[in-house]
């Protein structure tokens, strides 16, 4: 019986020595216990590493029994062991005792003899010489044993010992006892290491051809840099950089950027993909204004006039304005300015304007639908196809560092999963943070405190609060008829005549009108402007088709009918009224109805007319008002309650007023006169309440050719806001409650 010494991922073949680091108490015991008696050890391997107190269904049965040569302690408690592996053997069973595991081994031996065997070595000797000179991984002094020992099992075994190969793989070489057998699978091992050398080799000289090609490349490269050095005919591209960087006086962080993204273009190939990253980013970074600037504005009479060449009226407006030019022209800090007003009012082109009279130059960026952030704040460059967002390329295109940037449609703007693009505006238009705008393509901080902001906008109430905070508005009103003619002699007029190549085409004073009065529920100019261009296109086809005379009359009634305007209707009635709202649009009249019904039960009150949560909120309020104020009071009946023009939403509290009358009136039979307007909310007690929105409305009144508007208390004053001509033919009533306004609008 001997002891057992378990393996946990090392071989021993017979007639070998190997020295193995021995470190497990039952192994130092069974090792010490050995040189003590002098016997030999049984050396099996392990089924798995990882099992630190192996027992007999541990081990693999076949292993080797070895010599103990030398044991040597080391300072940390293990032992240096040398071993020889003496025979091939197996067990079948194992008995414990005080110092590990015995077994009593069963030897294994063969006659290795015959021509198979014979012919075996040399295919194997003649596999192990192809290996090596493919580059074989072993010692050289193993070849020559190889080559030199004439018994066929040791030859086997000292390349089993030896080759690079899985533990598993060597053990079933120690359990192959068939000498020809162990001689086949080492061969074949040899011969599948010289084929993976072959590939290997093959590809390092791949490898090797392009590093060389690559080298040589880099060495033209230099030589070609230094002979256009010394002709003087250019210079690389990274000195041209770090010559920038020397003469910029900014900030020193742009100069360390430079310097830095330019030392790593000088250090790699021109065909490596990422210098053209570097060098567009350089670019990018070098054509941002980042010292210069544009000069104030212009002279206070040519400010004027620039404000004034492409608009009408907008009196308030341009006054506002130009407030803001005489500050930039005084201190050259920035501002940010919203205009807010319907459609086709002039909002863009008037921040246009105000760009000119600055005298700076003017970029446009549209907000419409833009729901990333990343457009307005740029892509990182670890993105393929990155690029600056659309501030800073607004910032590039411009040239200066305070120039006008006008962000239209502001209150288009979407939302999605890719960020909040407001968020990037809070940054942007604060005063304080603008001074350190970072866009993440350039991740520089960018001064943008000089930039005069100026925001387009329908309506605001859409907008977070943080946002509206930051924004100066102003209101753009609509315009009325009168101001609709001039603008559309003086401005639109002449522009339509251009685009159609017409030389000259007079407009009369009756076309204005019909061109006007078809146009005139619009607060803009926009469908005025369609209407002129269909004439003038209508004016061009006769001509192009040889009409020697174009009759004006028959033209208008060919292409917009008749033109017999619809008189208002001023018929007093029971239950209806008009009343005067704001929207994104502008202001607008409201024509409600009520009617009362024969009673369910229980009574019911319907609402029509797609409106919003407010306003029915205002019509039940109303409801419970009148119902407080008739004495007696009426009997049970169904209302229904109706505000024409159901295609377009309504909502907001400025109809409080006008349903109460429109309820009372309905309840009493008492009839009202239908040549006036109201606006104003009520509360439950019948005070009427002040509203926004009042110029607005007032002017949306007078284009619908109504001449009385009845306003809360206080807000009368409006009325002077308005053109002369709408002052004439407006009379605004100031209210104070529901029995003022129910005396001057019932009929007695």
């Amino acid at each position: 019986m001997i002891g057992v010494l378990p393996m946990r991922d090392s071989v021993l073949f017979p007639g070998l020595i190997q020295t193995i680091l021995v470190g497990r108490p039952m192994s130092i015991r069974t090792l010490e216990r050995a040189m003590q008696d002098e016997s030999p050890v049984f050396v099996v391997l392990q089924r798995s590493p990882d099992i630190e107190v192996p027992e007999p269904p541990d081990w693999l049965e076949t292993g080797t029994i070895a010599e103990v040569l030398h044991i040597l302690p080391l300072p940390d408690g293990n032992l240096r062991v040398a071993l020889r592996g003496l025979h091939r053997a197996t067990f079948s069973a194992a008995e414990p005792d005080a110092h590990g595991w015995r077994v009593q081994p069963r030897i294994h031996t063969h006659e290795a003899t015959g021509l198979d065997t014979e012919a075996g070595v040399r295919e194997l000797r003649a596999a192990l010489s192809r290996a090596m000179q493919l580059g074989l991984s072993i010692p050289k002094e193993v070849e020559e044993q190889v080559h030199t020992l004439a018994e066929p099992d040791l030859i086997a075994d000292t390349l089993g010992q030896h080759l690079l190969m899985p533990t598993r793989d060597r053990q079933s070489l120690l359990e192959m006892v068939d000498t020809a057998e162990r001689i086949q699978a080492v061969t074949a091992r040899l011969k599948r290491e010289a084929e993976v050398l072959q590939v290997q080799t093959q590809f390092r000289a791949k490898v090797e051809e392009e590093i060389g090609a690559n080298h040589r490349e880099f060495v033209l490269r230099e030589q070609m840099r230094a002979i256009q050095k010394e002709l003087s005919d250019s210079e690389p591209d990274h000195e041209i950089y770090l010559r920038w960087a020397d003469t910029f006086t900014g900030s020193p962080l742009v100069v360390q950027t430079v310097r830095r993204e330019a030392s790593k273009l000088a250090r790699i190939a021109e065909s490596n993909p990422d210098a053209g990253v570097i060098r567009s980013y350089l670019d990018t970074l070098t054509n941002v204004p980042w010292l210069i600037r544009a000069e104030n504005a212009l002279a206070p009479e040519e400010a004027t006039r620039a404000l004034g060449a492409e608009h009408e009226g907008l009196a308030e407006v341009k006054d506002r304005l130009l407030d803001e030019i005489a500050r930039l022209a005084r201190t050259g800090r920035g501002t940010t300015l919203c205009l807010v007003g319907p459609p086709g009012v002039g909002k863009t082109s008037l921040a246009m304007a105000l760009g000119a009279a600055l005298g700076r130059p003017v970029e446009r960026i549209s907000l419409a639908g833009l729901r990333d952030e990343a457009e307005l704040r740029g892509h990182r460059r670890t993105y393929v196809g990155a690029m600056p967002g659309r501030i800073a390329q607004a910032m590039i295109r411009s040239g200066v560092r305070n120039p006008v940037i006008i962000l239209d449609e502001l209150d288009k703007m979407a939302l999605d999963g890719r960020g909040d693009p407001s968020h990037v505006l809070l940054e942007a238009l604060d005063p304080r943070q603008a001074i350190s705008f970072v866009d993440h393509y350039l991740e520089v901080p960018m001064d943008l405190s000089e930039v005069v902001w100026v925001l387009t906008a329908n309506q605001v109430d859409t907008l977070s609060a943080p946002l509206r905070d930051r924004l100066t508005l102003i209101s753009v009103p609509s315009y009325t008829n009168e101001e609709k003619e001039a603008i559309l002699a003086r401005q639109l007029w002449p522009r339509i005549l251009a685009d159609h190549g017409v030389d000259e085409l007079p407009l009369s004073s009756a076309l204005a009108a019909r061109l006007v009065q078809d146009s005139r529920r619009e607060p803009g100019v926009r469908g005025l402007q369609r209407r002129a261009e269909r004439y003038v296109r209508r004016v061009v086809r006769q001509e192009w088709q040889g009409s020697a005379n174009v009759e004006e009359d028959s033209l208008i009634q060919s292409l917009f009918g008749a033109g017999k305007e619809m008189a208002l209707d001023t018929e007093p009635g029971a239950g209806r009224i008009r009343g005067l709202a704001v929207g994104d649009f502008g202001g607008s009249v409201l024509d409600i109805e009520v009617v009362v019904l024969p009673a369910s039960n229980p009574a019911r009150l319907e609402i029509t007319g797609n409106l919003g949560e407010t306003l029915r909120e205002s019509a039940l309020a109303a409801l419970t008002l009148v119902r407080s104020q008739i004495q007696p009071p009426p009997p049970e009946c169904d209302l229904h309650i109706h505000v024409g023009e159901s295609g377009i939403p309504k909502d907001g509290p400025s109809a409080g007023l006008a349903l109460s009358l429109a309820i009372m009136s309905a309840l009493t039979g008492t009839p009202l006169t239908r040549d006036f307007a109201v606006t104003g909310a009520v509360n439950l007690h019948g005070h009427v309440l002040p509203v926004g929105g009042i110029e607005e409305k007032l002017r949306a009144a007078d284009r619908a050719g109504i001449t009385r508007v009845l306003v809360p208390q206080g807000a009368e004053h409006l009325l002077q806001r308005l053109p002369a001509a709408s002052q004439n033919r407006l009379q605004v009533i100031p209210i104070r409650n529901l029995d003022e306004a129910w005396s001057k609008t019932r009929v007695e």
